[in-house]
Order: structure tokens, then C-alpha cells, then sequence
């Protein structure tokens, strides 16, 4: 199971370690931004590991995911990467509000990537910009894959295009690209975020 987010489903297994059959093997990730919610620690025949790599990206990913990691205050892991190749530095287009701007940046990623792209968009945009990504996924007629910041949640994908609004799954749909990575900032619902992202 990966990407657990549900604590109390962890912390459960804990109460009932005894009931499971020594036949099933599990293999449980937890995001390190929640095990400090874990209210105990599994039993003995659990084996914990905590992983040392903690990106697979290109290294330039990865130093920008570190990057928006401690300026949002985050204890951030050091030390190697989860890859060897560089990579392309990501880009990031800033729309604001402006519609225009967002359907502009969409068709330069476009360009850029070409079909071969998954686009995430956070659910504190407007709706209207939502709109406007959905139209560029399949489900609509559009060329890429086309997810909520939720639905990708502890998925990867080798192109990432995100619209974000500096709220708090930036982060994580900036570390879903393997490869390339392109961030959109919107003004959404929450404008100081969007705000302290601009700086």
C-alpha cells in the first residue's frame, strides 16, 4: 500500500498484528510528512526501514522539489539523489487570474511535451480555470491524462504539467515527474498562497 494518508487505518493494524495470517506479507509506505501522526509504533514483526532516497526525479527536480520543501518550512532530507541524470531545469509560468494566460502556458506545454503529458490541477482553483484543464484531458477530448492533485496522489509520471496555487499539494504533484516538470501558479480560492509562491 502506498502513500498511506489514513493514520488511523496504520495504527489499527497495530491492535490487530496477531490476526494476520503469517502467509500475507504487507508493504506499507508512509508519506514521512505523517509518521509523526502514527500514535504508536507497529509491532516486532513489522520491519520498519526508513528509505534514504527519498525522489526518483532527475536531479534537477528534485532540487526544486527541496527548494519549495524548506521554503514552506519543511524538514527537508539531504543527500543523494534518487537519480543520476540531471535532467531539465523545470519551468514554471505564472497566470494569476488571467485565463488567457493559463490556456497560453497549457498550449507551450503543449508544445513542449507534446500528447505525451499527465496535467494535474489542484481543487482550490477557480472553476472556470479548472474547466479549462479538463479540456485538455481525455475524458474531454484533450491529449493528456488529467487528474486532481488527490487522484494522483503517490502516482508518477515521466511529464508533468501541474496548475497549482501554492497550497499544500504543490509539493507533492511537483515530485509525481520523473522527467520533466512544468508548474502553472494560479491565483486561487487561497491568495496568500499563491502570493508566497510568487516570492
Amino acid at each position: 500500500v502506498d502513500e498511506i494518508l489514513d493514520h488511523k487505518r496504520l495504527n489499527s493494524l497495530a491492535d490487530h498484528a496477531e490476526r494476520i495470517p503469517q502467509c500475507v506479507k504487507l508493504i506499507l509506505i508512509v508519506n514521512p510528512e505523517f509518521t509523526s501522526l502514527l500514535r504508536t509504533t507497529l509491532p516486532e514483526s513489522f520491519l520498519h526501514i526508513d528509505l534514504a532516497t527519498p525522489y526518483r526525479s532527475t536531479i534537477a527536480i528534485t532540487t526544486l522539489a527541496r527548494f519549495l520543501a524548506k521554503c514552506g518550512g519543511k524538514v527537508v532530507p539531504e543527500g543523494e539523489f534518487g537519480s543520476d541524470v540531471e535532467g531539465k531545469k523545470p519551468i514554471v509560468f505564472d497566470v494569476g487570474k488571467d485565463e488567457v494566460k493559463l490556456r497560453e502556458a497549457l498550449q507551450r506545454s503543449r508544445d513542449l511535451f507534446g500528447d505525451d503529458a499527465t496535467l494535474l490541477y489542484e481543487s482550490f482553483l477557480p472553476s472556470s480555470m479548472k474547466e479549462i484543464c479538463e479540456s485538455n484531458g481525455k475524458e474531454k477530448g484533450g491529449a493528456w491524462e488529467c487528474y486532481t492533485a488527490l487522484e494522483f496522489y503517490g502516482w508518477e509520471a515521466n511529464n508533468v504539467v501541474a496548475a497549482i496555487t501554492g497550497s499544500g499539494g504543490t509539493l507533492e504533484m511537483a515530485t509525481r515527474a520523473k522527467t520533466q516538470l512544468i508548474l502553472i501558479l494560479v491565483s486561487g480560492v487561497l491568495k496568500k498562497f499563491y502570493a508566497d509562491y510568487q516570492k
